[in-house]
């Protein structure tokens, strides 16, 4: 049995290499936060392949749902799951870092950057950054609520295990698959979501290729398991790489 790993909020930031990478760097910092250590030119390089980052505009997607897609599917094997949540308000966003669940990154339209979100102090009612480019637009370590507000809209996306975070003797909650919905379809998903595993693909393949009336539907997990839904019978089966 596999441990869960625990989360360090004190993890240090990683600081850009470039003037576009703020959001690469950001996770970066969330998934050393949680104890991975990938290397950053492959971080940065499976990024833009997967047209999550370009070098000419930094993240193509600003409300965060590209990021959370890529961290799923690279990540989801490993128990880990993001959501995006677009916009964010100050107070939701202190409320969630303050509970040091999680790493959070976040950025802001006006701001033009992304910054690893660590926790929150309420006696300054600042939020504690993870800030890859420290000093850009006046901004160090931590963010007040009227810089936030000069520098929104936010969006956020939460870095999170849903094993590690469970309190003890409860059953982690089931995988998030709303993000491939119309691409995989229902039958698949639900066999995914009873195995408590992600669709290692994008969108499904279906069979036989070329046909206009498809017999067959097959996506495969992060498990390695290969799921197959038979359309003439409304059936699903599981091909497991351990069968």
């Amino acid at each position: 049995m596999s441990v869960p790993p625990v989360y360090d909020p004190n993890e240090p930031a990683r600081l850009q290499e470039n003037d576009w990478d703020c959001s690469v760097e950001s996770t970066e910092w969330g998934l050393y936060a949680w104890g991975r250590t990938p290397d950053d030119d492959w971080l940065e390089q499976s990024m833009i392949a997967a047209g999550v980052v370009t070098p000419a505009v930094g993240l193509c997607d600003a409300s965060g749902a590209g990021l959370a897609r890529w961290i799923n599917t690279e990540y989801g094997e490993f128990g880990y799951w993001a959501e995006n949540l677009n916009p964010v308000s100050f107070d939701t966003l202190a409320a969630e870092a303050a509970t040091l669940s999680h790493p959070i990154m976040a950025g802001g339209r006006a701001f033009y950057h992304w910054v690893g979100v660590r926790g929150y102090d309420p006696s300054s009612d600042r939020i504690l950054l993870a800030n890859p480019a420290p000093g850009w637009m006046g901004i160090d370590q931590t963010m007040t609520r009227g810089q936030f507000a000069s520098l929104g809209s936010f969006s956020m996306v939460r870095l999170t295990h849903p094993e590690a975070e469970a309190p003890a003797g409860t059953t982690p909650p089931p995988p998030d698959l709303t993000l491939w919905e119309g691409r995989i379809g229902s039958g698949l998903l639900e066999m995914m979501g009873q195995d408590g595993t992600f669709p290692a693909q994008t969108a499904s393949t279906w069979l036989p290729l070329g046909q206009n009336v498809a017999d067959v539907e097959e996506a495969y997990g992060v498990n390695g398991t290969r799921y197959v839904w038979l359309l003439r019978v409304s059936q699903g089966f599981r091909f497991s790489p351990d069968a």
